[in-house]
């Protein structure tokens, strides 16, 4: 206290008053919690995606928050109510030493355990690259274990970050990009200047959103409803991902239709080969791999009476003559994605730099199937927009 006093001697110290802050004291109820959580999965966007039979993988962080564990076995019930079977995955980068056993340790810490789940809790630190990020090309890597999922439930509190300032800061976005990449993705994320950390955060997790794509429920009712109204004997689907929409197309065709989806990348390939064995549609579905383009090409003209597109946005423009060529009079092309998020309707100069380039050729897909003079096309804004054209 002596030095103190000394640094402050001379110090003119100004009039101190007393103040009390009463902070906004909502919340929901520790009672309610589990309901709140219930009800708010049971929404038909989100637990209507949840399947019997389904793995799903329910991801757990590092970050401390109040009633952690009662949020997260409410999680783990309502899965389970599904008829599928929930796994917990820790999402939290190199935190707990960068080891599985120290991250497991962390969970426990915060009551979450198999024994209080009621579900294994599967903590690796291997990773799976998923793809390369869309801007900077750097490979995205993804906790091993999730990526084995049929589907990820992301669990995490969302709030400011400390550090930095972006569109995305602490939460689900960050979880993906630097939780489930584990020590390598972290490290390849903090590796690079911090100054552009809101960048890479966007960047990183729009590429696990972009590499294990599964159709909008929306946007799945309303394929079935095409399906059921065309009664297609042959489907080509551009963009297999795992082949969620394969295997749901198979289900609304009769036993001698066929479906041929093309998939370009090895990682799903491998896992739409084995969801589509699991699937027992093995004799309807053909997955061929490579380039779509290259693909196309080796396939005989006018022999599919219904083609579902959902690959590489930037490449439709690209696809659309091949696909043309192969489609019959009076066949029906659909075309996800098309309305990003409704950026598609700004000036290129409002869109971001990076993603300039799509929203460039997406606008050209547009002008092109809307005024092409072998089809009749309409866009139907469900889900993130499609179109519908019919070859004349």
């Amino acid at each position: 206290m002596e030095t103190i006093t000394d640094l402050i001697k001379g110090v003119s110290v100004p009039r101190m008053v007393k103040i009390r802050e009463v902070f906004d004291d909502t919340h929901i109820p520790v009672n309610m919690i589990a309901d709140m959580v219930n009800a708010e999965l049971s929404r038909e966007a989100l637990g209507g995606q949840v399947k019997p039979g389904m793995r799903i993988a329910i991801t757990c962080g590092s970050r401390g928050m109040s009633n952690n564990a009662v949020m997260a076995k409410a999680i783990v019930d309502f899965v389970k109510s599904k008829g599928a079977e929930p796994y917990i995955v820790p999402a939290m980068g190199s935190h707990g030493g960068a080891t599985a056993e120290g991250q497991l340790q962390i969970l426990k810490d915060y009551g979450i355990t198999e024994e209080a789940m009621g579900c294994p809790i599967k903590s690796s630190m291997d990773t799976v690259q998923i793809g390369l990020s869309g801007v900077r090309h750097q490979p995205v890597f993804m906790d091993k274990n999730a990526s084995e999922a049929d589907g990820i439930i992301l669990f995490n509190r969302i709030k400011p970050h400390t550090s930095f300032r972006g569109p995305y800061e602490s939460g689900l976005m960050k979880m993906m990009a630097i939780g489930l990449g584990k020590q390598k993705g972290a490290e390849s994320i903090h590796h690079q200047s911090p100054a552009i950390m809101h960048e890479l955060i966007e960047e990183y997790g729009r590429t696990f959103i972009d590499n294990v794509p599964i159709i909008r429920k929306e946007m799945e009712s309303f394929l079935r409803v095409m399906l059921y109204i065309k009664k297609p004997k042959r489907i080509l689907e551009l963009g297999t991902a795992v082949g969620y929409s394969a295997i749901l197309m198979s289900e609304c065709i009769d036993e001698d239709g066929k479906i041929t989806t093309i998939e370009n990348y090895e990682k799903r390939i491998v896992e739409a080969k084995k969801n589509i064995e699991l699937s027992g549609k093995g004799q309807i579905i053909e997955l061929l791999e490579g380039d779509a383009t290259e693909v196309m090409k080796t396939l005989p003209s006018q022999q599919f009476d219904f083609v579902f597109m959902d690959a590489a946005k930037a490449q439709y423009i690209y696809f659309l003559p091949e696909v043309l060529r192969l489609m019959k009079k009076g066949a029906v092309l659909i075309t996800d994605n098309v309305l990003q998020e409704g950026d598609l309707i700004e000036s290129r100069f409002v869109v971001e730099r990076r993603d300039r380039t799509i929203h460039k050729r997406m606008r050209e897909y547009l002008e092109v199937v809307k005024n092409h003079e072998e089809l009749e096309t309409s866009i139907v804004p469900i889900g993130d927009g499609i179109t519908i054209s019919v070859k004349k």
